[in-house]
């Protein structure tokens, strides 16, 4: 009788040592795949971030960026149907960047790198400007998203108030054939396009370098002031 309870009891601390052992496998396989998944989380938000900064590095080349801002910055996904709901995505396509601030929104092409537009802002309901949009980067910001519409904020009138006291130099661009005149982010024909001159007219020139002129184009319903450079050939002297 003693032998079968020794064997009986024998068996039974046999089935709980294995019975443990299968339970530390299934556990040490469980915090291992939880320990991967937190490193991939990980990995994507810090790629995230660094498209976003990829993006922001590029437009900052072309104009003067809010530094105490965190923008939010979404690829558009579904152009056709925000054409129709704003006129601020008219020239965009599939795949470009929109970058907003609470004063102001880039539509920027990363392609071409190129600024496309550039708006003031009004404050809306949240996920007005998203909806359709594959939104790349979702920041711990309260920013609102907005619809954009043109206005002149009183900053810009203060700011036109004081450069009309200041005696500006003035350059005739004259267009060739009627084509349009590219505008480059440094005078030479390695800069970058970033906009182009459609029309002739007087721009307030800046300063010279060589063969290229550095002029602004000033701000409009569409868009802001941009700098860049033209060639001299086309300057009205």
């Amino acid at each position: 009788m003693n032998i079968k309870i020794k064997k009986f009891r024998k068996i039974i601390c046999t089935i709980l040592i294995i019975a443990l052992g299968v339970s530390l496998f299934f556990v040490s396989v469980a915090l291992y795949k939880e320990k991967n998944k937190k490193l991939s989380l990980d990995d994507i938000e810090s790629l995230q971030k660094e498209q976003i900064n990829n993006v922001l590095t590029e437009i900052s080349k072309h104009m003067v960026l809010p530094k105490d801002e965190q923008p939010t910055v979404a690829t558009i996904a579904n152009v056709d149907e925000l054409k129709k709901q704003m006129p601020f995505f008219n020239k965009a396509q599939n795949g470009f960047k929109v970058v907003v601030y609470k004063e102001k929104a880039i539509l920027f092409d990363p392609t071409n790198n190129i600024i496309v537009d550039v708006a003031p802002v009004v404050q809306q309901k949240e996920d007005e400007l998203q909806q359709n949009i594959n939104i790349s980067n979702e920041n711990d910001s309260s920013n609102e998203n907005a619809d954009v519409k043109p206005k002149e904020t009183q900053k810009e009138n203060e700011e036109n108030s004081e450069d009309s006291n200041i005696k500006k130099e003035m350059v005739a661009v004259e267009l060739s054939d009627n084509m349009p005149i590219n505008v480059r982010d440094k005078g030479s024909m390695e800069g970058k396009k970033i906009t182009k001159i459609k029309n002739g007219g007087e721009f307030e020139k800046i300063e010279e370098s060589g063969d290229w002129v550095h002029i602004i184009i000033p701000a409009t319903n569409d868009s802001d002031q941009i700098k860049g450079w033209i060639h001299k050939k086309f300057i009205v002297e």
